[in-house]
């Protein structure tokens, strides 16, 4: 499915409709260049989700640990390399835990259950891919 969030209004839109059409346990991932919006996105699915602290891009600290009624993971693995290092953040324990797990710049590290594209050309837009049934 290819949606056109063309501004920031519309990305917020999709995003809130599918934090509000999730299943219970998720993993999301998020690809694309640089400045396509990948963190906007997630700061706004996070804060639909009920995130009332300040979301932000994990970049640094790789991996943002949020709590809800859920327990809600935003990772980001753009310096990640190989799954040696997903060892070491105790990924293995943040997946058998967590309720949904977001993941930018998954590279191969990660499988999707819902796996969004997102592309910057004329106009934005982002490609979804899953096998869930969304009432978008």
């Amino acid at each position: 499915m290819i949606i056109d969030v063309s501004d920031i209004a519309a990305l917020k839109e999709f995003s809130i409709k599918l934090a509000n059409n999730l299943p219970s346990k998720c993993i999301i991932t998020l690809e694309g260049n640089l400045g396509v919006g990948k963190t906007a996105f997630s700061q706004f699915f996070l804060k639909a989700l009920g995130v009332k602290s300040h979301v932000i891009s994990p970049s640094y600290m790789i991996v943002n640990e949020y709590y809800t009624d859920q327990y809600i993971v935003h990772a980001d693995f753009y310096r990640l390399n190989c799954e040696d290092n997903l060892d070491l953040l105790g990924w293995d324990i943040m997946l058998e835990k967590a309720d949904i797990i977001v993941v930018e710049w998954p590279k191969s590290l990660v499988k999707a259950d819902i796996q969004i594209k997102m592309v910057l050309g004329e106009k934005r837009t982002l490609e979804l891919i899953t096998d869930y049934k969304l009432n978008l």
